[in-house]
C-alpha cells in the first residue's frame, strides 16, 4: 500500500525526503539538497509528500508557488514573461526499485490537487524522457523546448498544465 506523508522543516519525513533525493539523484551534493528542500519550505503555498510503501520512504514530491524572489521564477522569467504565477512542482522522484508502480502519478496527482493556483509549471531534462511521459500523459504542455540552467549539465523543457477542477 502507497501513504502519501505531507512533511515540514521539522518532520522527520524530511530527512526521508533527503535520502530518497540521495538515492534517485546520487551525484548530487547533499547538502545543496538539504538547503534547497529546506528553503522551498518557507515558500508561499509550498507543499511536500514523501511515499511510503510498507514504512519505507521510495519516493519525494514537492513544490511550491512561482513568484519573482523566488531564483527558479526568475531564472524563467525572460523565457515565460514576469507574470507567470503558478504552482510549480520543484522535484518529483521515485526510487528506482519501485518506478512504473504509480508511485511517481499519485505524488503529482496529490501535489496539484491541493493547489489553489490556475496554472502549474514544471521543468525537467531534455533527456529525461520518463518524467516528460509522465506530464504528457497527465495534460501538461511545452511551454519552451530546452533552456540552459546556470550550473547545470543539461538542457530543461518548461511544461506548464492549466489547473481546474481535479486538478488532474
Amino acid at each position: 500500500m502507497i501513504e502519501l506523508m505531507p512533511y515540514s522543516p521539522q518532520s522527520s519525513l524530511l530527512d526521508d525526503a533527503l535520502r530518497v533525493y540521495a538515492r534517485v539523484w546520487p551525484q548530487r551534493d547533499p547538502d545543496v539538497a538539504r538547503e534547497t528542500f529546506t528553503r522551498y519550505t518557507g515558500y508561499l503555498d509550498f507543499c511536500g509528500f514523501v511515499a511510503l510503501v510498507d514504512d519505507l520512504p521510495v519516493g519525494v514530491g514537492y513544490g511550491a508557488k512561482s513568484y519573482p524572489g523566488v531564483p527558479w521564477h526568475d531564472l524563467v522569467a525572460p523565457r515565460l514573461g514576469e507574470d507567470h504565477p503558478a504552482f510549480r512542482i520543484v522535484e518529483l522522484a521515485v526510487v528506482k526499485e519501485y518506478q512504473g508502480k504509480g508511485i511517481g502519478g499519485k505524488l503529482h496527482d496529490r501535489l496539484l490537487a491541493t493547489q489553489t493556483c490556475s496554472r502549474a509549471l514544471v521543468s525537467t531534462g531534455v533527456t529525461n524522457q520518463r518524467a516528460r511521459a509522465i506530464y504528457e500523459r497527465r495534460g501538461w504542455q511545452y511551454l519552451h523546448a530546452a533552456f540552459d540552467a546556470p550550473d547545470e549539465t543539461q538542457l530543461y523543457v518548461i511544461m506548464g498544465k492549466e489547473l481546474g477542477t481535479g486538478n488532474q
